[in-house]
């Protein structure tokens, strides 16, 4: 009835035929001046039009006592003009018995302006005066809901003050208690407290077999960073702080960081360890016998499944962690083995198999076709034979290395005068042909399931690369000759023997950057089968006969172009009495196996050795690059001289020697770098004297000397070997 008596001034359309049940929800308030007597009213407006969205409430206020129902009155809080109004007084009062006008969903009628409220009507004559109103209070809900807001506001401050700035209190971590502290304590509360359990070995068991998992070789560790993170969100926030504040507690699980492939390898190296893995079929050879083994399902480790446990079982620490296991198949089966040993394996080892070519031949029995035959599966479930190339190609030794063309190495070539400094280029290697291991294989093949006679396989030539290629050569970085030196020799059937072959075995080592070089190491024994002949030694401070003679000649070389290249001394010794031909302190002597010649590449560069001599020199050139513009050599003079004795000898074996004095000397390596003394190390050695040796036959040899006896510098010291040294 109320929505049909009113109207809708400004801009809403028409009044609804037929108008919702819902109306406008109003709140009058009056408020009398108790000065000037006037009335005022404020009323909160909700209005809501069916089929529309709700009208915001509008605050209307008035005066009385009323003016004429001319005069527009009303207004918003605001003070400006309202949209709705009662069109008269007596609309207003009969509507809200007796109260100021409200808001209208009439249509706008006469005298009415769009955005404006209508004025109200005088009172009726008859009409007694309105009521004084009393001064508006504040309700008593009103105020009970502001001291709520503070109560609240009290309580949230308080438990923001209690809970600091930091982790919030109340917080843990596996029972570790943080909260209160800033987050680097927390940090280091955790890494402390929990130390023990991030490093403790977790217990797993594999069926009935227990072993243990390091977390760190596992790839699991606390982030204790993180984790301290975690317990810090929600700081701000009451549903936090409050229960905080009242004693509950909070815990944080923590933060892990774990290397899942890590995890995994080394699970599965634990299940390999505790057994369990399926056998598969296959044959063995050993001893030259055809052996089958037979397939048997197993039990292997579900991967997945595993690091997912254990990753949770991380820090907690509940006892051992059962691991996952599912059946493995075995993915040879017992009728491929049958077949294989009746097809291939038994007539393999029947009996033993040559290689012919090139007019040579090399007879294999069935015990060294074991070392390198094998039946491994395909993937498709058989067994297929295979031969270990690279053991067969030792296996053929010197046997066919005269059959065919020799590989050439590719070698390095200095451009001008071989000083150093001077600039270097690489010449192509040559491939070469002949008997390969790879060729010996496939002949091998293709007779071994054959019996009697026809077990004999003529190898075919094919390609042999050279061991140092083109293009590895070019990979090494080798720029410039670092050093070079050459020792002059006088002529001895054994010493053009022995000094070439070793001249030869050293030609092309190549040594990268922090590796150590030894000469024993890259020449071997002295003996006949290695290509050496008898010559004169030094054994106890006299000459002797025996392998190996004039090997110290290139061990000196060698030394001295180490020594002027910069690159680290690691072992030398020098002769035990001084040989005129060598640069006094400044020389080697080598012998199998207690002395030797080392040197550390440490240039941090490839460095390449390149041999060469004549029939009375040998020259060492080291390839690299320079570490020092130059490096220099600065001797002293001999000190501490001791006469020798003289001794005449009528033994059988006797050799005569010369006699020299016993000395002390010191040699200073000097190092100069960008024209400035970069450093110096001090080399000191001493010499014994040799005696004049006289005997009933003149032996006409001179020797190299046993180890001397240095004292200091980078020359190791060491007792008296149990041979002699090579000439």
């Amino acid at each position: 009835a109320r929505a049909g008596r009113r109207r809708l001034i400004g801009g809403f359309g028409p009044p609804d035929p037929n108008p919702a049940p819902a109306g406008p929800v109003e709140e009058p308030v009056y408020e009398i001046d108790p000065e000037s007597g006037e009335q005022t009213m404020t009323t909160r407006v909700s209005i809501k039009i069916p089929g529309s969205r709700p009208i915001p409430p509008v605050v209307l206020r008035g005066q009385a006592p009323l003016p004429s129902r001319d005069a527009p009155h009303w207004t918003t809080a605001d003070g400006s003009a309202g949209p709705y109004a009662y069109q008269t007084q007596q609309e207003h009062e009969a509507a809200e018995g007796g109260f100021p006008a409200h808001a209208s969903n009439d249509a706008p009628g006469d005298g009415a302006s769009a955005g404006h409220l209508d004025g109200v009507e005088e009172p009726h004559p008859d009409a007694p005066p309105a009521p004084a109103r009393p001064k508006r209070r504040k309700p008593k809900a009103l105020i009970a809901c502001a001291a709520g807001v503070a109560v609240l506001g009290g309580v949230y401050g308080a438990s923001l003050a209690y809970a600091g700035g930091g982790v919030p209190r109340g917080s843990s971590v596996l029972g570790v208690n943080i909260g209160g502290q800033s987050r680097d304590e927390a940090v280091r509360t955790l890494e402390q407290k929990l130390g023990d359990r991030t490093t403790k070995p977790i217990v797993l068991t594999l069926g009935d077999k227990k072993v243990e998992l390091e977390p760190a070789v596992a790839g699991l560790l606390l982030d204790a960073r993180a984790t301290v993170s975690e317990a810090s969100k929600g700081g701000l926030n009451p549903a936090v702080t409050v229960p905080a504040m009242l004693g509950k507690k909070r815990e944080t699980a923590p933060r892990t960081v774990v290397d899942a492939v890590k995890l995994a390898a080394a699970l599965e190296a634990l299940a390999t360890e505790a057994g369990g893995a399926q056998t598969d079929g296959g044959i063995s050879f050993a001893g030259g016998k055809a052996t089958a083994i037979e397939p048997h399902q197993g039990q292997v480790l579900d991967t997945p499944a595993a690091v997912e446990l254990v990753e949770a079982a991380f820090l907690h620490g509940n006892g051992p962690v059962a691991l996952p296991m599912k059946t493995s198949q075995a993915k040879v089966a017992q009728a491929e083995v049958d077949r294989a040993m009746r097809e291939f394996a038994v007539p393999a080892m029947s009996g033993p198999v040559t290689l012919t070519a090139g007019g040579k031949s090399l007879k294999l029995t069935p015990a060294t076709l074991a070392k390198y035959l094998t039946m491994v599966p395909d993937g498709g479930g058989r067994l297929q034979p295979k031969i270990d190339v690279n053991g067969l190609q030792e296996e053929l030794g010197q046997t066919f290395s005269s059959v065919g063309d020799k590989p050439k190495d590719a070698t390095f070539k200095v451009e001008g005068k071989p000083v150093a400094g001077a600039k270097v280029s690489v010449v192509p290697s040559v491939p070469g042909k002949g008997v390969s291991g790879a060729t010996a294989a496939d002949a091998l093949l293709g007779v071994l399931a054959k019996s009697g006679n026809n077990r004999t396989a003529k190898v075919s030539l094919g390609p042999i690369e050279p061991e140092l290629t083109t293009e590895a050569a070019n990979k090494l970085g080798v720029t410039e000759v670092m050093s070079t030196y050459t020792t002059n020799y006088p002529y001895a059937a054994y010493r053009l023997t022995n000094i070439h072959r070793a001249a030869d075995l050293i030609d092309g080592s190549v040594i990268k950057p922090g590796d150590t070089w030894s000469l024993n190491k890259t020449v071997g024994e002295r003996t006949a089968e290695n290509g050496f002949a008898k010559g004169t030694i030094i054994n106890n401070g006299r000459f002797q006969t025996d392998f190996g003679g004039g090997v110290s000649q290139v061990a000196t070389t060698t030394f001295n172009a180490v020594f002027f290249s910069g690159l680290k001394d690691v072992m030398h010794r020098p002769h035990s009495f001084w040989i005129d031909r060598y640069p006094a302190g400044r020389e080697a002597t080598v012998a199998w196996p207690s002395l030797d010649l080392k040197f550390q590449n440490d240039s941090g560069k490839t460095v390449y050795l390149d041999a060469s001599y004549t029939d009375s020199t040998v020259t060492v050139t080291l390839l690299g690059t320079r570490r020092f513009d130059d490096v220099k050599a600065e001797p002293g003079g001999k000190y501490d001289i001791v006469k020798p004795k003289s001794v005449n000898d009528k033994s059988a074996g006797c050799v005569e020697q010369a006699a020299s004095d016993g000395f002390k000397i010191d040699v200073t390596r000097v190092f100069v770098k960008d024209g400035k003394e970069a450093g110096r190390e001090k080399f000191h050695t001493k010499y014994d004297p040799a005696d004049k040796i006289t005997c009933d036959r003149t032996g006409g040899a001179e020797g190299e000397g046993q180890g001397g006896t240095p004292t200091g510098g980078s020359t190791p010291g060491g007792g008296v070997p149990a041979r002699g040294s090579d000439d």
